[in-house]
């Protein structure tokens, strides 16, 4: 389901998937984001994402640390990975909720400007 954030102009949907196989994460990764050339997506190994609210949450945090210019990344997609996290370090961040090969249940965030990017994507 696709959800306007709160006190912004973007839209945001999140979904799970189960039994995933992916062997080549980077060449996945490139492939689906070369895609979605209008959203931000971000997948994330869905073991330790608590809820849909996680996420959503982890989004708004990263929206408004790039407006007050506190953002750590400078790509959208791996702020949200760090406040879904709660690191610091993109690295840490990788390794605690980014897919691996292993990752059998994955969780997916897409950010766009309207309801129709997001639901493209998706």
């Amino acid at each position: 389901m696709t959800k306007k954030l709160e006190d912004s102009n973007k839209y945001i949907a999140t979904a799970g998937f189960r039994n995933v196989k992916i062997k080549e994460v980077n060449a996945f990764l490139e492939r689906v984001r070369r895609e979605a050339k209008e959203a931000h997506i971000q997948f994330f190994d869905a073991w330790l994402i608590a809820s849909q609210q996680h996420l959503y949450f982890a989004a708004l945090n990263a929206l408004r640390a790039f407006e007050k210019k506190l953002n750590i990344s400078s790509s959208l997609e791996v702020e949200v990975l760090l406040y879904a996290s709660a690191q610091r370090q993109i690295k840490k961040a990788v390794h605690l909720l980014g897919i691996k090969p292993n990752s059998s249940q994955v969780a997916l965030l897409v950010l766009a400007e309207s309801k129709r990017e997001v639901d493209d994507a998706l």
